[in-house]
């Protein structure tokens, strides 16, 4: 995602386009609907002339692929001689570029991870990073349903334990009339005198990689438990006091809005963060999540969920659950990271206050060598130790 989303920004900066290999168009055209997009197959471009620039750091904006692809165009409009890498063996063979319509347009290729926002602050990839309309209907649905368990728990604590985890029919039926209004990423309740509304917090954990000697060595490292509490704290304190404005419009001066905090964690380690991750708020998991059903009603949303059911064969449980755990946590409202890319895209997706651990990477390896946080994380994310 970082390199389609960095290329795409650069290209279009420079009015050029994208091409992505056969393997990265198929994985990412199974989870996003991308709209802009070139693709080849992998050896398509073994006799084209290719122009590579190589990035410097892993984890930080290098100006040089800029200053370079800039200089590349511009040795091209001038119609001089430049210096093409195309195979190993024609590293320093000379090629002349003919800047016409009908020359076939040389192809840049750069190298490797561009993971810096800045690559791409003027491109709206929100927009661009769009989940398959199986994935983002499902989910919207899942959350929903889950919605209305936790509301429902919430005006009828001591009514509600009398059902077993899925909602019946009548129950829902008689939640209907106080559910007033579902969109994404807003889940609102009315009551008599009171709105409450469900403030999802996504939590990304990952560990199992980042805990391992080799990796570590390197400059990887995990979160620490206290980290995720004093996240978790943040939002438990401070993000309860937001968003009254936004709901008098629909009251009057007499209502009062109450939120709710839920907190939905996916992670490698399930069993570490099921001992670890603390609130008093409501916790549940992605996996409970990508597995639970529920009795709906609508014929549409039935076969919805009967095509996020099948989806998991065709897919492999391991793309299958990546996908929907990224699009779950996208469609938190805000999100707490710990390390890793999956955790910055979730939190980028959301379009929330997202946290991020800042410990990460050791100081002085190979990985902290090569990062500058303010590269990689955007300016208006909150750092936490």
């Amino acid at each position: 995602m970082f390199t389609y989303g960095s290329l795409l920004g650069l290209a279009e900066r420079y009015n050029g386009t994208v091409i992505l290999s056969s393997g990265h168009y198929d994985y990412l055209a199974r989870i996003f609907n991308l709209s802009k997009f070139y693709f080849v197959d992998d050896n398509a471009c073994l006799n084209k002339d290719i122009f590579s620039i190589w990035e410097r750091w892993p984890s930080r904006f290098d100006a040089n692929v800029q200053n370079k692809l800039s200089q590349f165009l511009k040795d091209l409009q001038n119609n001089v001689t430049i210096k093409l890498i195309t195979t190993e063996s024609q590293k320093n063979k000379m090629f002349k570029i003919n800047f016409d319509k009908n020359y076939h347009y040389p192809i840049v290729k750069i190298f490797h991870f561009l993971q810096s926002w800045r690559y791409f602050e003027n491109t709206e990839l929100r927009s661009v990073f769009r989940f398959q309309t199986w994935i983002d209907s499902s989910v919207q649905i899942i959350l929903q349903q889950r919605t209305k368990e936790i509301l429902l728990e919430k005006r009828f604590p001591t009514f509600l334990s009398t059902f077993s985890s899925n909602l019946t029919t009548s129950s829902e039926n008689s939640f209907k009339s106080h559910f007033i209004s579902f969109e994404k990423r807003k889940f609102i309740h009315l009551t008599d005198k009171k709105i409450i509304e469900v403030v999802y917090i996504g939590v990304h954990i990952r560990r199992r990689d980042m805990t391992n000697p080799n990796e570590i060595r390197r400059g990887y490292l995990s979160a620490p438990k206290e980290y995720i509490d004093r996240a978790i704290q943040l939002f438990e304190s401070e993000f309860l006091k937001w968003g009254n404005d936004e709901f008098k419009k629909l009251t009057d001066r007499n209502n009062w809005v109450d939120k709710t905090l839920v907190f939905i964690v996916s992670s490698d380690d399930v069993q570490w963060a099921s001992q670890n991750v603390k609130s008093s708020y409501p916790i549940i998991y992605t996996h409970e999540l990508r597995s639970r059903t529920f009795n709906l009603t609508s014929t549409e949303e039935i076969n919805l969920m009967k095509k996020f059911a099948s989806q998991k064969l065709s897919m492999g449980v391991n793309m299958f659950d990546t996908a929907v755990d990224l699009a779950i946590l996208s469609a938190c409202q805000h999100v707490i990271m710990t390390v890793g890319t999956f955790g910055w895209w979730a939190g980028f997706l959301s379009g929330g206050t997202v946290v991020y651990y800042k410990n990460y990477p050791s100081p002085n390896t190979e990985i902290g060598s090569g990062f500058l946080a303010e590269d990689y994380y955007p300016p208006n994310w909150i750092s936490m130790t």
